[in-house]
């Protein structure tokens, strides 16, 4: 990171989400003020705990704060609804349609009471899911009317929310990020686009890079990692095999069925007691007993299904196309693809379109194992030229054995290009500008793709220097950060943080 004239935040707005912004938001708030007594804060907050504890505290006065969860209730009465039009909402806020930006709610488009084994079903009326949109809008335009904020902090971009304010944010030029993964293992930089695009700043250092590669001061650490990586692939941690807990979860499963008893009168207890919560959203916070009750059930009965499976073993004569299911439903489908969220009509399509020597393998994601239905899994195996592939397989067993990958979006694209190998994306990405990463929304064009794809050597220079390119640029602009310690409270890595995120600031602001 280069050095700046300092030029901080005189207004900031901040989103503060549940626990995040207790461990991590808040605290950071306490360390700028500390640099900068003269800016003020103005806290977006989730959860009512973490209002109720910023409210309470003393180390920070904000300017104002405001709970967002009151103005989801606010939608469910005609009288708190704002007279405004979608129309009119849509063109302030230089959107195409609102029912993109409503599908990435997942509590909404999805009934998440059954969670993880959700059901794809809206949770509330469409004029309900307008009401918020027309409620959201207003208090957004109402904040930035009041306080003017200069710049917008945020965990992410995973509510509509979020997603409505950002763009309100761009329309006014006011900027707002946050601090995300960059796909470069232990590397974070700025997100500032909800759709997992490269960040401006990088975009311009990959430009560079990409022009005179050995102009990086990173160009021999990024030789470093890429080699490390041909020779063994570094796996996020939660695709390790020492995460791969299917049987503790299978006794998990048994001993809560033996406790179902005890959940149901304690669900019964909340539900008595909580009765604010009723005929409400249906979302985590608003589980009933029964419910409740046939969600152990379920899931007692989808880990033993999934433990029945017999799966596929690859050998070196496979000759296969490689798809790994996504876990859902989360940002990374429903922000970045939201139009290539139904995975299991995107295993079909792909599998249709593929050579007649190649089949489509697909693999489960380590995240999801036995969580979701038995007709899931029974339709993946069901339909025609897809394999049904171990799930204890990591991306270092597969892909060196793979013609290509297809992904809605994920980690894989970006690890079979360190093994020169192509991949087709369907969503949006940090990485769809390489070379070797075909981004396609168009499935009759994909059986034309496949076909030049199998034409192309992707060991030449030019995908290569696309790659060190980009891992330069993460390296060049990005933060060496460890996600897990920083969560854990580790003050270094704390600190390493909120320097970062105080240089995106004051950069941002003296451009």
């Amino acid at each position: 990171m280069n050095k700046t004239q300092k030029k901080f935040s005189k207004r900031m707005l901040v989103v503060l989400s549940r626990g995040w912004g207790v461990q991590l938001g808040h605290p950071l708030l306490r360390v700028l003020k500390s640099k900068y007594p003269d800016s003020q804060y103005v806290g977006l907050v989730h959860g009512e705990g973490t209002f109720d504890f910023l409210k309470k505290q003393s180390d920070i006065e904000y300017k104002e704060l405001h709970l967002l969860d009151a103005l989801w209730n606010d939608a469910l009465d005609p009288k708190n609804v704002p007279s405004i039009s979608i129309d009119k909402i849509e063109k302030e806020l230089g959107i195409k349609s609102i029912w993109e930006i409503i599908g990435t709610v997942r509590s909404l488009v999805y009934d998440m009471r059954t969670y993880p084994l959700f059901r794809y079903r809206k949770t509330v009326s469409d004029e309900v899911m307008i009401n918020l949109v027309k409620i959201f809008f207003v208090h957004i335009k109402n904040v930035f009317h009041e306080y003017n904020p200069d710049v917008i902090f945020t965990h992410s971009f995973v509510t509509m929310y979020h997603i409505l304010l950002y763009h309100y944010a761009k329309k006014h030029g006011v900027y707002m990020f946050g601090i995300g993964d960059t796909k470069v293992k232990g590397y974070h930089f700025e997100h500032d686009i909800p759709e997992y695009l490269l960040p401006k700043r990088v975009e311009k250092c990959y430009q560079k890079n990409l022009n005179d590669i050995t102009s990086s001061n990173n160009y021999q650490k990024a030789i470093d990692y890429i080699n490390k990586n041909r020779q063994q692939l570094d796996i996020p941690d939660y695709a390790s095999e020492k995460n791969k807990h299917l049987d503790k979860e299978y006794k998990q499963a048994i001993k809560k069925i033996f406790l179902l008893p005890l959940y149901f009168s304690k669900y019964l207890y909340r539900w008595i007691v909580k009765v604010d919560a009723r005929n409400k959203f249906k979302h985590l916070d608003n589980i009933g007993p029964f419910i409740k009750s046939k969600t152990i059930i379920w899931e007692y009965q989808a880990i033993a299904f999934f433990r029945k499976i017999t799966f596929h073993q690859i050998s070196k004569s496979d000759k296969f196309i490689y798809f790994p299911l996504q876990y859902e439903p989360e940002a990374h489908t429903l922000v970045q693809a939201p139009y290539f969220t139904n995975q299991l009509e995107l295993v079909r399509m792909v599998a249709k379109s593929l050579p007649g020597e190649y089949s489509l393998y697909v693999k489960e994601h380590p995240a999801m194992l036995g969580k979701r239905k038995p007709g899931y899994y029974k339709k993946i195996m069901s339909l025609p030229n897809v394999t049904f592939i171990d799930y204890k397989y990591t991306s270092a067993d597969v892909l060196p054995k793979c013609t290509a990958v297809v992904t809605a979006t994920g980690t894989s694209s970006f690890e079979a290009a360190i093994l020169k190998k192509p991949s087709i994306v369907f969503g949006n990405d940090l990485i769809i500008d390489l070379p070797q990463i075909y981004h396609i929304t168009d499935f009759t064009a994909l059986s034309a793709l496949f076909q030049e794809i199998s034409s192309i050597d992707y060991t030449e220079k030019t995908y290569d220097n696309a790659l060190m390119a980009y891992i330069t640029a993460v390296m060049d602009c990005g933060i060496e950060l460890d996600y897990t310690k920083l969560h854990a409270g580790d003050k270094e890595e704390f600190l390493k943080w909120a320097e970062y995120i105080e240089y995106i600031i004051t950069y941002n602001l003296s451009q």
